[in-house]
């Protein structure tokens, strides 16, 4: 092999391989299973509520977080859901999402209806109950509806890119369901 030939191939190895990391950087889901949103560095950071259960599980209460305020609505909200996912930072509070549970996408149409894919491990992993239930869903329904109001009105739950009956037998989820402030209480209310 000649000379310039040994060049050319270093050049495409090393041009390879930064195509491969910028692929990577861009396209590729993080450990929760999700592409991240585009973050440019010029977006402000925004707070949100997270809705985690009391620790009676009776009630949902809100954990202030903040998120990147994108231009997209859909990935404000996955960013909402991931952060939901990884559970409450505040002692008193429990999670609601199954360990090892991560979103496979999240998009919303023209209705208002909020579609949140989970893998199965959301089912899976449950640890059963109707309250447990009800807990888990509205927490996600009520981060969702309550933090995007004028986009969201209601969500539908899907594992594995497909509607279910129900989680884990007690809670409709064949339909989207709507906000549930019923279930919400300030930390302060729970004792």
């Amino acid at each position: 092999m000649n000379k310039k030939n040994i060049i050319k191939i270093l050049i495409l190895i090393v041009l390879l391989g930064f195509f491969g990391y910028i692929i990577k950087r861009i396209i590729v889901p993080d450990s929760t299973g999700v592409i991240p949103p585009v973050i440019t560095g010029k977006e402000e950071l925004i707070p949100v509520n997270l809705y985690f259960a009391s620790l009676d599980e009776n009630y949902l209460i809100p954990e202030e977080r903040n998120i990147y305020k994108t231009e997209s609505i859909n990935d404000r909200a996955k960013q909402a859901i991931i952060e939901l996912i990884k559970g409450p930072v505040t002692p008193n509070l429990s999670v609601t999402i199954s360990k090892g549970t991560y979103l496979r996408e999240l998009y919303i149409d023209a209705q208002k209806i909020a579609y949140a894919d989970f893998s199965k491990e959301l089912k899976e992993g449950h640890p059963g109950g109707t309250s447990a239930e009800i807990i888990t869903i509205y927490s996600i329904v009520n981060t969702l509806a309550k933090n995007f109001p004028l986009d969201i009105s209601k969500v539908q739950i899907l594992i594995e890119g497909n509607p279910v009956e129900t989680l884990v037998g007690h809670l409709d989820l064949s339909s989207p369901l709507g906000l549930n402030d019923s279930l919400i209480k300030e930390s302060k209310e729970v004792k």
